[in-house]
């Protein structure tokens, strides 16, 4: 095949299929196999990614059955009348009643539609490298991104028989079982929240919520610290609130018992705290905690790094978010609001644990109008959180961080078990440092069934 021929990369008939298929039912559950596997780009066909298009809008934003005419009105809104022709949607099948063999369709479609993006690629590729005033390193990064995406198209699974999942079912059981602390994932740092939810599981998304001021980000800082000292985690770590060198500062903080205001001022300290801090950050640097601070970041931006990293590393263990307010969807709509927003990243994120086969704590504010007035006493709920619901729904976990008023002086705060999917609710209590600098087990009661603290 010449390299430049373009037509064997085009079928109609799945397009075809999988349009009639939609049009032809009113199963929500089964419109949405569609719409969660498939894109405009898959369709080659001018008419057929056009009508897709309106059927993805009627479904997202109209919330309404998709119906011919309705298709008709929404091409007129969305000035694609020329596109969309009455006897085209016409003569779509009728005998498309259901959603038996979709999945087939689907996967060839996908297939046909990534060998056309893997060929765009290659070809633009090969001009910019014989283009000698392009970097180099420019055009790896493009093509490296480019088939990252196509991979990730490529990845998806079909549904599968309950045969084909079970043993790695029983095999999971079973290593819990044997584990000595009942983890089923890796450790969160903390014995007595293992206890509570298990450890983080793979494919998890784990929020750790908040008011400001709360600790979150030292929180987080804190298990990254000893998974990757204690526990050889490799950790990666988005940050757009804070810089990668406070990061840093609280990492020699934790380590050295030293507060993070005299780390960034120079204040109380002297030649033998220096040698410790060096000592430690010695340390430190050698542990397998990698520390993204560039900006503002998309999901799939977020999967690229995770993914180039996870090839460099041979794997990582667990992703850290700070904090998905600051997060951007990857799609661009300009009618939407915040909430709307916010609630696509969520989804997006829990899409990201699932596609990466690993936990990913996001960090979240809570709404300041809902928890203004209310005081330290009285834990936020997490149908609070900041800007969307959405996250409550998607995460597999929610964990509070609360510093009742009354125990401020003794140095005590609760991590409240807001939602867990597979495991107990309920609260366990931490040690933290006057200054906010490290996170300590309380002696604590094992009898987890009666919940008991002895601190």
């Amino acid at each position: 095949m010449n390299i430049k021929d373009e037509a064997v990369l085009y079928d109609e008939t799945p397009e075809a299929f999988v349009l009639s298929a939609i049009l032809n039912t009113d199963d929500d559950n089964e419109i949405i196999t569609a719409f969660n596997y498939l894109k405009e780009e898959h369709f080659h066909s001018t008419k057929n990614r056009a009508i897709f298009k309106c059927m993805q809008a009627i479904y997202e934003n109209d919330k309404i059955p998709i119906h011919r005419l309705v298709i008709l009105s929404k091409a007129d809104e969305l000035g694609l009348s020329d596109v969309i022709k009455r006897d085209y949607l016409n003569s779509l099948s009728d005998d498309f009643k259901s959603f038996q063999n979709i999945e087939q369709h689907i996967n060839k479609l996908i297939e046909i539609a990534c060998r056309r993006m893997l060929r765009i690629c290659v070809l633009k590729a090969m001009e910019s490298v014989c283009d000698l005033t392009q970097p180099l390193t420019e055009t790896a990064q493009w093509v490296e991104q480019k088939t990252n995406e196509i991979k990730a198209n490529l990845s998806r699974k079909s549904t599968l028989p309950i045969s084909e999942t079970m043993d790695e079912t029983i095999s999971d059981i079973k290593n819990a079982y044997n584990s000595v602390d009942g983890i089923v994932g890796i450790t969160t740092g903390f014995t007595s929240l293992n206890q509570r939810i298990g450890g983080f599981e793979k494919g998890q998304l784990i929020v750790l919520a908040g008011r400001p001021g709360m600790g979150k980000t030292t929180l987080a800082i804190n298990m990254a610290f000893n998974l990757a000292m204690w526990h050889n985690k490799k950790i990666l770590i988005f940050t757009y609130e804070v810089s990668r060198k406070n990061i840093y500062r609280k990492l020699i903080s934790i380590a050295s018992d030293i507060s993070t205001f005299a780390l960034r001022t120079g204040k109380y300290l002297n030649e033998e705290k220096l040698s410790v801090i060096e000592t430690n950050a010695k340390a430190i640097s050698l542990l397998p905690i990698y520390v993204d601070d560039s900006g503002k970041d998309t999901v799939s931006s977020i999967k690229a790094k995770a993914m180039k990293l996870i090839r460099e590393l041979g794997g990582l263990d667990l992703v850290i978010i700070d904090h998905i307010q600051l997060m951007r969807s990857d799609r661009k709509r300009e009618t939407r609001n915040r909430n709307e927003e916010l609630g696509e990243v969520s989804g997006e994120l829990k899409k990201l644990a699932t596609h990466l086969n690993l936990p990913v704590l996001v960090l979240s504010q809570f709404n300041r109008d809902a928890v203004k007035g209310k005081g330290n006493k009285e834990v936020p709920k997490i149908s609070e959180l900041r800007d969307s619901g959405a996250i409550e729904q998607d995460a597999d976990i929610v964990l509070i961080i609360h510093n009742p008023k009354s125990d401020e002086k003794t140095g005590v705060c609760e991590l409240h078990i807001g939602k867990n999917r597979d495991g107990m609710d309920g609260f366990v209590k931490l040690n933290i440092t006057p200054h906010f600098t490290r996170f300590e087990e309380l002696v604590y009661n094992n009898n987890i069934e009666q919940g008991g603290y002895n601190g």
